[in-house]
């Protein structure tokens, strides 16, 4: 089997110089921040970014699919002439109906 530390033992892992950066105390204190801690916070980031970016092209897709369907049940291909009475009648009409189901 391997030996997990050299002569001097963990002291001899501590101070080598790939672990240079890391203040030991901290750690052993933890009050060092993770840095897992970023890559997460980054990661719910993205996600975050990616539903609001979801969320506006549906918003938006539908925006553009009530526009269509409004200009194509509107949409005129002519002016007709329609009699100032018959407009009069057809409100009168209408006055009637909401009033008698009141």
């Amino acid at each position: 089997a391997l030996p997990i530390s050299g002569p001097r033992g963990s002291a001899e892992i501590f101070e080598h110089s790939y672990w240079d950066s890391i203040d030991w105390d901290l750690v052993e204190k933890r009050t060092m921040p993770s840095p897992m801690l970023s890559l997460e916070r980054n990661k719910l980031g993205r996600k975050k970014k990616e539903k609001e970016s979801q969320a506006q092209q549906t918003a938006s897709d539908l925006a553009e699919a009530d526009r269509e369907e409004y200009d194509s049940e509107f949409h005129l291909t002519a002016w007709d002439f329609v009699s100032p009475s018959a407009l009069v009648e057809e409100y009168l009409e209408n006055i009637n109906h909401c009033v008698s189901t009141i």
